[in-house]
């Protein structure tokens, strides 16, 4: 059904909308060359297996997932495992089996409706999850925005006067000039104009600054080749665990990067759908020499920013990159890397939402801001999955201590009005289907009861924004909000969307 939807979308598929999404697609393909080379890189395999996998297991997510905007690639989140299992004297090959036996295990998740859990995830685990991964992101492009080679970050502190100014000068006009676009000509590529016209004056003025082919080496011309795994004599008490995190660590982050991505573009994802593409990729990407890959929630952010539409922008990623791979390589490889690290600053700079941090901590009980910080701490500190599960372990502890005696909330439909009544709460445990329960209603208007005792957290109230995007044009009414509800709405960004009564 979500496939046979999405085909009967394409009929209000403009072409425009073809153009957005193409330069999305060129856009991001900038950022997903050095990302997919240097990913291969870290896990002590050849650059080329990073590009393969974004072209063929990206392209592939981009088809049978079920976000619009998710961009699928090798992922920073592999690393540490990858990286361990190479270690221990497992070669190539090994690497490819575990990303197959990885794929199989995300598609018997997605027919055992796993991914449905996900629309469990509180807001404010997802908001630290991605201030994690904006962070970690920041953290990784000091390096090259500073022209350092760092052993650690901390490093930095002690070699501020080791800084090549010119490399700093080139991420920051990077920076300025995709945010003066931004403003200017929002509709514009303002990335991709970003890095043109930092990649322009460095070469006018001959810069000598490290470029994508300086750092990463020459971009293979080359179209991938059929690799077929050989499974005889594995040791499956060693590969299973191994194939169990990476299938884990690429379900947490497709699915958050979605999520994450739902909130900017008012789209709603199917997310077994999207185990589904993502369990196909990494079982057909392992024969084209493809490590494992996951949706990558830096390159998504960039897609969803850079005025993508559907899917098609997503695959055009990956079309741009085997047109790389074909013709380009030497113009890409030109490309400094301080501009790319630019792009990339600029991107974790708009993850990490200090404010909105402070307005949880503002304007809800302490448990919101709770799973924010653990979140984000555990993401930075420990790793992603510890960071989600201690986030979803407040979140547990807060349903049965405060949510957990309340009925279904109830819907009520006519010609003229859809009418929800909340019996006592509105949360993180009934948020996605209060949402789905309202999208898309043909009613002239949407009335929402509430009551003084009504209890809500920081995802319903997102839950409550969800609607009003997702019913354009229709007047959304609350009605019976507390002050304090009204003053909740209005802090995260739901001023002037909705009417009371």
């Amino acid at each position: 059904m979500f496939y046979l939807n999405r085909i009967r979308s394409l009929s209000s598929y403009s072409g425009s909308m073809f153009k957005d999404d193409v330069l999305s697609g060129l856009t991001v393909s900038l950022i997903s060359l050095p990302l997919a080379m240097a990913f291969a890189i870290a896990i002590g395999v050849s650059p080329q297996y990073g590009l393969f996998a974004a072209i063929i297991s990206g392209g592939i997510q981009a088809i049978f997932g079920g976000s619009e905007t998710n961009i699928s690639g090798p992922a920073g989140a592999f690393i540490g495992v990858l990286t361990a299992f190479t270690a221990s004297g497992h070669d190539f090959n090994d690497v490819l089996i575990v990303g197959v036996l990885a794929g199989a295990i995300l598609i018997v998740a997605s027919l055992l409706r796993v991914g449905k859990f996900v629309q469990y995830v509180p807001y404010p685990v997802i908001v630290g999850f991605t201030g994690g991964i904006g962070i970690i992101i920041f953290k990784t492009q000091i390096g090259p925005a500073t022209g350092l080679d760092l052993a650690s970050v901390t490093d930095i502190f002690g070699r501020l006067g080791e800084i090549h100014w010119l490399t700093f000068g080139i991420t920051f006009l990077t920076i300025v000039i995709i945010e003066v676009f931004s403003k200017l000509t929002p509709k514009l590529p303002n990335t991709l104009l970003g890095i043109i016209f930092s990649s322009v004056v460095v070469s006018v003025f001959g810069m000598n600054l490290e470029t994508v082919q300086s750092k990463y080496g020459a971009i293979p011309r080359s179209l991938p080749t059929i690799e077929l795994p050989s499974f005889a004599g594995i040791d499956w008490s060693i590969f299973l665990p191994v194939a169990l995190s990476i299938a884990g660590l690429a379900a947490l982050e497709s699915l958050l990067s979605a999520t994450a991505s739902d909130k900017m573009t008012g789209k709603m994802h199917d997310p077994n759908t999207e185990l589904l593409g993502c369990g196909l990729a990494n079982i057909i990407g392992p024969f084209f020499s493809g490590i494992p890959v996951c949706g990558a929630i830096a390159r998504t952010t960039l897609n969803a920013r850079s005025g993508s539409h559907s899917w098609i922008a997503a695959l055009f990623n990956a079309v741009f990159l085997l047109l790389m791979v074909l013709s380009l390589g030497p113009l890409v490889g030109k490309i400094p890397l301080a501009a790319l690290a630019g792009v990339l600053v600029g991107i974790s700079l708009k993850l990490i939402d200090v404010k909105l941090y402070m307005k949880l901590l503002k304007s809800f009980h302490i448990a919101d801001f709770a799973m924010v910080m653990a979140t984000l701490l555990l993401t930075i500190f420990v790793s992603l999955t510890m960071g989600i599960l201690l986030g979803l372990g407040i979140a547990v502890a807060v349903y049965f201590s405060r949510f957990y005696s309340f009925g279904a909330n109830q819907l009520e439909t006519s010609s003229s009005t859809a009418k929800m009544n909340l019996n006592g709460s509105i949360f993180f445990g009934n948020a996605r289907k209060t949402t789905l329960d309202l999208s898309g209603t043909k009613a002239e208007k949407i009335e929402i009861q509430f009551s003084e005792n009504t209890l809500f957290d920081s995802t319903g109230i997102e839950a409550l924004k969800d609607i009003k995007a997702l019913n354009p044009g229709t007047p959304v009414i609350l009605k019976g909000t507390s002050t304090k509800l009204k003053e909740a709405i209005e802090t995260l960004g739901g001023k002037g969307s909705f009417e009371y009564s």
